[in-house]
């Protein structure tokens, strides 16, 4: 979220997060130090892509930043949640309604 170039390790839930290459980078086993250095070292040295990498870490981020995911809760599940009640209360109805009949019959 603070534009900086990222280096983790391609285990858990890291891969969710950072594309290789695209928002930062990703160690390929646990433990590889050589390749966590080379990562890094290739960030330090060349500005440019750090700053690519550090400006798409960003945008990437701001997906889940709060006001993204109240805006998706409001977008999609409020919708959603909306149209399962109303299903729901219309089913509780027309039970209601037949329980009705059959008992003034």
């Amino acid at each position: 979220a603070a534009g900086c170039p990222v280096v983790g390790v391609k285990a858990g839930g890291v891969p969710d997060l950072i594309q290789h290459g695209h928002n930062g980078y990703l160690v390929s086993t646990p433990g590889n130090t050589t390749e966590f250095v080379n990562f890094l070292t290739s960030i330090q040295q060349n500005r440019t892509l750090r700053d690519l990498l550090g400006e798409r870490a960003r945008q990437e981020m701001q997906q889940w930043s709060w006001q993204s995911s109240v805006d998706h809760l409001r977008r999609v599940q409020y919708p959603l949640a909306r149209e399962n009640f109303e299903q729901r209360w219309s089913r509780r109805l027309c039970r209601f309604v037949k329980g009705d009949k059959q008992k003034v019959a």
